[in-house]
């Protein structure tokens, strides 16, 4: 069963061209899933007793509408199914009045076991979560498209600090969204169409995360690399023209 609640999206998060960060639209479908787990499963609390918490694999986050502040919107969750260590987990949101869909996202999570940051089985949890069929056109890929090596160009460091980490004490998913999107070309008239990320290593307070890039067209490759050359994250990020 999906689970739905409203949102209007202030004007605080909206950008230069006048339409709201792609990273609040996520904020919103992400706060729209922990509301589903915390009111039909589990809390944030419950699951730090049981030494378990969620974490994101894989996000592909596609955006039909760029959505304009002080905007109703709906926002809709699901759980989409599980395998023996991951967990599929679907969004979508449209506008409250037209009905317009404006953007959907599919999502791999793992289970890991707190205190040494283990993968868990799924079927670990005591309240297994119900699943629904419904699917999304926004597909996970089987590994987040790269280009080689040497193609990338280094545009600089990001040092993790206190407004990027969340109850896990790791830099948190949304906070890549907005680091992807400080190397696009946003305020030239462009907004992001899609963005898939691969998540390799968390960052915790203190890490410096290598940024490099490279540009194919309107596609943009996006990594970032911790210290002793593990890689933190790997991404695309599609752009197109705003008309």
């Amino acid at each position: 069963m999906k689970y739905t609640r409203e949102f209007t999206i202030g004007c605080q998060y909206t950008d230069p061209n006048g339409f709201v960060r792609a990273a609040e639209l996520w904020r919103v479908m992400q706060e729209t899933a922990g509301l589903h787990i915390k009111e039909k499963y589990y809390s944030v609390e419950e699951m730090q007793k049981m030494d378990m918490a969620f974490v994101m694999s894989k996000l592909c986050l596609r955006f039909l509408s760029s959505v304009k502040p002080h905007t109703g919107v709906v926002a809709r969750t699901w759980a989409r199914g599980r395998s023996a260590y991951k967990l599929f987990r679907n969004y979508e949101m449209e506008d409250k009045f037209s009905g317009e869909l404006l953007c959907e996202s599919a999502t791999v999570w793992a289970l890991i076991r707190l205190s040494d940051r283990k993968l868990m089985q799924t079927d670990s949890l005591v309240r297994p979560i119900p699943t629904c069929e419904a699917d999304v056109s926004a597909s996970i890929p089987q590994k987040v498209d790269t280009m080689p090596v040497e193609a990338y160009h280094d545009v600089g460091v990001h040092t993790v600090g206190y407004v990027d980490l969340d109850t896990y004490a790791h830099m948190n998913n949304m906070r890549y969204i907005d680091l992807i999107c400080e190397h696009l070309p946003l305020t030239e008239d462009y907004r992001v169409k899609e963005i898939c990320v691969e998540y390799r290593n968390e960052a915790v307070f203190g890490d410096r995360i290598d940024i490099s890039v490279c540009r194919d067209g309107d596609s943009f490759f996006i990594k970032g690399t911790l210290s002793g050359g593990r890689p933190c994250f790997v991404s695309r990020a599609d752009i197109e023209r705003i008309v």
